[in-house]
């Protein structure tokens, strides 16, 4: 795990790096959830670093904003290459919403688009 001045130098490389790509995954919310009068599917976003992998940032559609900075605080600073299971691991253990398994669910789409862009590099 790295430490918060490991990320924070991560986050000023970022301002002078232009190697990030931003992917997005979408995922379709069940029927029964509530928030689907809303929103028909979740969009999870990640600004990756491409050199390093590390997610510098992440968006999320659902409608709180407190939902917004959970997810966003499970994903930020986690790498593409290997800590998948951990942020997965993260959200079901603080999110609690409805959208949780789509959310989830988009995440992995987005992981997926990293994989084959880098395979196309």
């Amino acid at each position: 795990m790295r430490t918060f001045s490991q990320i924070q130098l991560e986050k000023v490389f970022h301002l002078m790096n232009t190697q990030s790509v931003y992917f997005v995954g979408y995922a379709r919310l069940s029927e029964s959830t509530p928030v689907k009068k809303q929103i028909d599917r979740v969009a999870v976003g990640i600004e990756v670093d491409m050199l390093t992998g590390v997610i510098l940032n992440s968006s999320v559609t659902i409608p709180t904003r407190l939902g917004q900075k959970v997810i966003r605080s499970c994903i930020v600073g986690h790498n593409t290459k290997d800590d998948f299971d951990t942020i997965v691991n993260n959200i079901e253990r603080r999110f609690q919403g409805e959208a949780q398994r789509p959310i989830i669910m988009a995440l992995k789409n987005a992981f997926e688009k990293v994989r084959s862009y880098k395979n196309v590099e």
